[in-house]
């Protein structure tokens, strides 16, 4: 049997370098752009070792990009924003849970198989195939039920089924 290997789409940090990253954005949190790009080539000077092990980090993931610029839209785009974790939010009471049937996870998992095999590499044994594209064809070959229609609306279907290719892709072996 042998393994194959799925493309990856997201690369995050590590918990460590996004800890220093978010610490940055909340210091120069209201910085504007000039002070903000000043204090970032300062701190990338700082933290050059953190920052090349990072990087090399993402660049054996399969990471192709500038990694740098990411890190800069991270600090001054999401984590400057981001609102401080130390507030309490309000809770809300939960909505009521409406599962899936089992048929249809069944459904969704042999579609995510056939699909994620179709769309094999053979020189490399990975796969190509995206989340999206493969609920996308999968709304194509699979049609609702009307009690199913009635219990999900598009995006609970959606959310399950990529988080279903997400556990089946994971550990597809052939």
């Amino acid at each position: 049997m042998q393994q194959i290997q799925l493309k990856t789409f997201r690369f995050k940090f590590s918990p460590e370098f996004t800890e220093e990253l978010e610490r940055f954005a909340n210091i120069h949190q209201y910085d504007d752009r000039h002070s903000f790009k000043e204090a970032w080539e300062a701190w990338v000077t700082e933290t050059s070792a953190m920052i090349q092990s990072e990087i090399e980090t993402l660049t054996k993931m399969g990471f192709q990009g500038d990694i740098l610029d990411k890190m800069f839209k991270s600090a001054r785009y999401y984590y400057r924003k981001k609102p401080a974790t130390t507030t309490e939010k309000e809770e809300k009471p939960r909505k009521k849970y409406t599962g899936s049937s089992k048929e249809r996870i069944r459904e969704m998992e042999k579609h995510i198989s056939a699909y994620v095999k179709k769309h094999l590499c053979p020189k490399t044994n990975t796969s190509t195939a995206s989340p999206a594209e493969a609920y996308a064809d999968f709304i194509k070959e699979y049609t609702l039920s009307e009690k199913e229609e009635e219990l999900f609306l598009e995006s609970k279907q959606k959310k399950t089924y990529k988080n279903r290719y997400y556990l089946v892709s994971r550990n597809l072996i052939y």
